[in-house]
C-alpha cells in the first residue's frame, strides 16, 4: 500500500512538471502596442494617435536617440529635414527621402544604431549605420553598405574588434542567429533560435536573448521558448548556443530601440546546447 502511494505521488509530481512545462510554452508571439513603451517626459508630451510611428512619441524618442548617435560617428550621417544622408569615407552613399502621406512607402527613417566595423582597406574601425523604415504600424531595419545598397536585419550587432557581426530577430521568429565574418561578410555560424545580441564579451564569447519555435519538438503549431544565451567559439574554432537562462514572453517589456525585453522565469527545464544549422538542442528534453 505504502508503495501504491508512492506511485500516485511519483505520479502527481510528474503530472504537475508537465503541466508546468506546457503551461510555460502555451503562449501565442507577444504583440507591440505604443502603450507598452515607456517614454521620456519631453516625448511623452506627444499624443498618441494609434500604433503608427510618424508623429508619435516613439519617433520623438527615435530623433532624440539620433543625436546622441551621431556624436559617436558626426561625418556618418545627415539630417535633411526628414531626409536622411549616409555618408562613407566622406562620400554620400544614399539619400533616403520617406514618401508622402498616404502613398506607399517609407514615412519615417532613423538611425536605430551603429556597428563599429573593421574597414577592409585602411583595416581601421569604422562604422556601418542600421537605420529603421516605418510604413505605418510596420517597421524595417536594414544596414546601408558603402555602396548605398540595403541589407536588411532584425537585429544586427558588430563584435569589439569589428570583424564579427551578429544578425538575428528582434523578439520574434525569424531566420534564426547568424554570425558573419568582416568584411568578407562570409556565414560563419547559423542558429535556428531567433535572437538578437545583448552584449559582446569578446570576439568569441557574446550574450544574447532569443525566441525559440517549438514546432520541431513536435509541440503545437507557433508556440515557442524564450531565453538568453552564451554564444561561444571554442580553441577548436566552433561555436556553440547554450542557454543560461529561462524568460517569460507574456511578461516583456521594451528598451528604448524597441527591442523586446522579458522577465526571467522559473522553468522546469534543464539547459539547452544548440550548434549550428540543427533545429532541435542537443540535449533538449523532447516530450
Amino acid at each position: 500500500m505504502r508503495k501504491f502511494g508512492f506511485i500516485l505521488l511519483l505520479a502527481g509530481a510528474f503530472c504537475l512538471a508537465y503541466a508546468s512545462f506546457s503551461a510555460y510554452q502555451s503562449y501565442k508571439a507577444p504583440r507591440r502596442p505604443i502603450d507598452d513603451y515607456r517614454f521620456s517626459a519631453e516625448c511623452d508630451k506627444v499624443p498618441v494617435r494609434g500604433n503608427a510611428f510618424k508623429d508619435s512619441p516613439l519617433e520623438c524618442e527615435a530623433r532624440i536617440r539620433e543625436v546622441e548617435l551621431q556624436k559617436q560617428a558626426p561625418d556618418l550621417i545627415k539630417r535633411d529635414g526628414d531626409d536622411v544622408l549616409v555618408f562613407y569615407q566622406g562620400q554620400p552613399s544614399v539619400r533616403l527621402t520617406p514618401v508622402l502621406k498616404g502613398s506607399e512607402g517609407c514615412d519615417s527613417y532613423n538611425l536605430q544604431s551603429l556597428l563599429p566595423t573593421r574597414d577592409s582597406v585602411t583595416q581601421r574601425i569604422s562604422y556601418l549605420a542600421k537605420l529603421a523604415c516605418h510604413s505605418g504600424e510596420l517597421e524595417t531595419r536594414f544596414i546601408v553598405m558603402s555602396d548605398g545598397t540595403r541589407w536588411t536585419v532584425s537585429d544586427a550587432s558588430a563584435s569589439p574588434d569589428g570583424r564579427l557581426i551578429g544578425v538575428g530577430g528582434n523578439g520574434f521568429p525569424g531566420d534564426g542567429f547568424k554570425l558573419y565574418q568582416w568584411p568578407e561578410r562570409k556565414l560563419i555560424a547559423h542558429f535556428n533560435p531567433s535572437c538578437h545580441v545583448v552584449d559582446w564579451q569578446n570576439s568569441s564569447q557574446l550574450t544574447v536573448t532569443c525566441l525559440h519555435d517549438m514546432k520541431p519538438f513536435g509541440i503545437r503549431d507557433r508556440y515557442f521558448l524564450a531565453f538568453d544565451a552564451r554564444v561561444k567559439r571554442d580553441e577548436q574554432g566552433y561555436w556553440t548556443m547554450r542557454t543560461t537562462r529561462w524568460l517569460n514572453p507574456r511578461m516583456m517589456d521594451y528598451n528604448r530601440q524597441g527591442d523586446i525585453e522579458y522577465t526571467p522565469t522559473f522553468a522546469l527545464l534543464w539547459p539547452m546546447t544548440f550548434r549550428p544549422d540543427t533545429k532541435r538542442p542537443v540535449n533538449a528534453f523532447h516530450p
